[in-house]
């Protein structure tokens, strides 16, 4: 019996792998409700019957599986404390979490041998081919197109790789763990033919990793590997010393002196395609680029092609510097421009059918090379990278100082999940549009708080701590360091520079392979035998909503969004929804203003703008049938809105006059009442239109992109201080 359960939870684990690294589990395509409900259901009976029939403890073997379980239960507690940012976010969150959790206990009570071990890292290697197919069908054939669009993974392309993640560094760290798993298999396989095959994929691995142009990821890599064969195999390496470093010497001069200093034309035929150049400029510095074209389109019209020279601010905003169009005729140009910033792109877009050859490319009289003549342009551009200057590394650190003014508010606990998609904006000295905190650690100080930052860290270092006391009484225990470093790699990575562990196919691979290295170290902890049934209570709550949620997603008719609301209670854009289609019949206005005043304050970042009109328009349609008292209570309730939620500035400059004109409608709805209370909300009303006047419109002054011409913005500004001089004036 235990053999076919084991069996069971095997396929179970491995199905789960194979399915997230097909479909990811990224943050902003939203929580895959469907595969998770089911692999939830699978998992719960699984565990219940693994309880019934074998009689184990299944959620606290060791201090590690404690610790594990606090984390989760840490998710909780922003909702539990109202101190969450988004409701939804929030539970979303916890649902995502509780299923990593799921996960994690199915493989800590099967994974119990080398055997096992073996097979699930068999497993993940190959499925992360599917990550690798994928995205080499992503950039070049488009055979797989159904499958992306399906699975909703479809993203925009450049020239890193960046696969179905739809981000290149996420993928380079998933290979370089896959790549230490393939290690692992090939220093612990007996055959020749399968350490061949490995050898095969972890050079696969390297290619692809390379190929991403993530800088660190890339030099984590190598100086990982060097650093790991150093130390394996250190007795060997004084036999090759000499001949092995005169080769990498040679590769090293090669590269240098010859590779990266030999250019070829490059040619480029795609419509609307942008080849964009990366220097470093000085600021305040005169610059000259010259460029010797062969243009050719079948159109003859002037504007077949642009030259632009554009900057780039920290804050991602993109100013023209020169622009030139032309009918492609003309063979060298000469453009002179002065940057004021040090991050700088020169874009040739190619904006007809025609085909686009760059001979020369010189920056004040120096060769800046597209195409390498006698090395793959893809390692040319690796190599010259780490010369040219990154911005990300400020511009994370801009994200950070963010990410701690929102942690502040609930240092202790956190604000709860998607936090930082929710609030960041409204912290922000300018406005940016970044998806995520690029750092792990920032994600759990904004979301749980020091309480989560501490546990996660907790978690790591016993794990670790406990890895190597077993590995140093346990001489075979120590073919699993690989596992480890690739694990503690993915860990740092994200932990200190990147979202990584925002997509949870990650996130899986992280609580599964701790749970995998701890398969031999169980301890006689006393922990109450009603702990497991409290869990499994509680898992199966989890599955509820999950399937509530779905039948509201799948099963109810589109447009009956009082019964999806009741289903997945949590769901704002249901309740968005109905409140809209509510308003379009005969309504009764009280239920429609409790409505939206449960929607702003379960999700106070939420449509801000949407929902403050909505409601003041609601009160003025129906302001003859409001009493007095009622009348100050909703316009009170508006204020505390306005006053203690942060607008979240927005990259659209309509959508500050939206705001704005709404607060003022409300002002005009009301000022013909003659009441003290009135009076006073009018005054602060105005106050807080003066008071968000003074702060946006210095972002008005900056904003000259996301499709909003320069003279749509100057009208918009006029309306904008034609309105605050009548509120002055007033």
């Amino acid at each position: 019996m235990k053999k076919v359960i084991n069996t069971l939870g095997i396929i179970l684990i491995s199905i789960i792998i194979i399915t997230f690294n097909l479909i990811i589990g990224a943050n902003e395509k939203g929580l895959r409700v469907f595969p998770i409900c089911i692999f939830m259901i699978l998992i719960l009976i699984y565990l219940i019957l693994r309880k019934i029939l074998l009689n184990q403890k299944i959620v606290i073997k060791n201090k590690v599986d404690a610790i594990v379980l606090i984390f989760m239960i840490s998710t909780i507690f922003p909702l539990v404390f109202k101190t969450y940012s988004t409701y939804q976010g929030t539970i979303e969150f916890i649902l995502k979490y509780f299923f990593v959790y799921a996960v994690y206990l199915l493989v800590r009570n099967t994974v119990d041998s080398k055997k096992k071990i073996d097979v699930l890292v068999t497993v993940t290697i190959f499925s992360s081919l599917i990550i690798v197919i994928l995205g080499i069908d992503l950039q070049h054939s488009n055979y797989a197109t159904w499958i992306l669009q399906n699975f909703n993974l479809k993203y925009t392309t450049d020239y890193r790789f960046s696969s179905t993640f739809g981000y290149a560094n996420s993928v380079a760290i998933y290979m370089v763990f896959c790549i230490f798993l393939a290690i692992y298999k090939i220093e612990t396989s007996e055959k020749k033919t399968i350490k061949v095959l490995y050898i095969a994929y972890m050079l696969l691995g390297i290619y692809i990793t390379y190929i991403t142009y993530s800088r660190s990821v890339f030099a984590i890599l190598v100086l990982s590997l060097i650093l790991y064969f150093t130390i394996k195999y250190r007795k060997n390496i004084k036999k090759i010393s000499i001949i092995g470093s005169s080769i990498l010497v040679i590769i090293i001069i090669y590269i240098l002196t010859i590779g990266l200093n030999y250019s070829k034309p490059y040619t480029f035929s795609k419509v609307s395609y942008t080849q964009e150049i990366k220097y470093n400029f000085v600021p305040n510095t005169e610059y000259i680029i010259q460029l010797d074209l062969d243009m050719v389109c079948k159109y003859d019209t002037e504007n077949a092609f642009e030259i632009n020279i554009i900057e780039v601010n920290e804050y991602f905003n993109e100013t023209n510097l020169a622009k030139v169009k032309t009918n492609g005729r003309q063979k060298n140009y000469y453009i002179k421009f002065m940057p004021t910033e040090d991050m700088q792109l020169i874009k040739i877009k190619n904006k007809l059918t025609g085909t686009v050859t760059i001979n020369k490319c010189l920056i004040n009289n120096k060769e800046y090379i597209l195409q390498y003549k006698y090395i793959p342009s893809s390692l040319g551009r690796l190599f010259k990278s780490f010369s040219i200057k990154d911005d990300s590394i400020s511009q994370r650190v801009k994200f950070y100082e963010d990410c701690i003014k929102i942690a502040k508010n609930h240092i202790l606990i956190g604000q709860g999940g998607n936090t930082w998609k929710k609030v960041s904006n409204s912290v922000q000295e300018y406005p940016y549009s970044v998806k995520e905190t690029h750092s792990y650690f920032f994600e759990l100080l904004i979301s749980y708080g020091i309480i989560g930052v501490l546990l996660f860290i907790l978690l790591i270092l016993t794990t670790l701590i406990k890895f190597i006391i077993i590995a140093k009484k346990n001489i075979d225990f120590r073919k699993y360091i690989p596992i480890v470093i690739g694990l503690f790699l993915v860990i740092s990575h994200s932990f200190l520079f990147d979202f990584d562990m925002s997509f949870l196919i990650i996130l899986l691979i992280v609580f599964e392979y701790i749970a995998i290295i701890q398969y031999n170290n169980n301890s006689n902890m006393q922990i109450s035998k009603y702990i497991d049934y409290i869990i499994f209570a509680l898992l199966g709550c989890i599955s509820c909503i999950y399937i509530l949620a779905n039948i509201a997603k799948y099963c109810i008719n589109s447009g009956d969004y009082k019964t999806k609301m009741k289903l997945n209670f949590y769901n704002s854009s249901y309740q968005y929804l109905y409140i809209n289609n509510k308003i379009k019949e005969n309504y009764d206005y009280e239920e429609i203003i409790n409505k939206i005043q449960m929607l702003m304050i379960k999700e106070p970042y939420y449509k801000q703008t949407e929902l403050i009109d909505l409601y003041v328009t609601i009160i003025k349609d129906n302001i003859d049938k409001i009493e007095e008292n009622n009348l100050i209570q909703y316009y009170n309730f508006l204020i505390d809105r306005l006053s203690n939620i942060k607008f979240v500035t927005p990259m659209y400059v309509d959508t500050i006059m939206s705001r704005e004109k709404a607060i003022y409608s409300a002002i005009e709805s009301i000022k013909e009442i003659d009441n003290p209370e009135i009076n006073n909300i009018i005054k602060q009303l105005k106050n807080i239109m003066i008071n968000e006047y003074n702060t946006n419109k210095v972002n008005i002054e900056d904003i000259k992109r996301n499709g909003k011409e320069q003279e749509d913005i100057n009208q918009i500004k006029k309306e904008y201080n034609k309105l605050i001089r009548e509120i002055k004036d007033e």
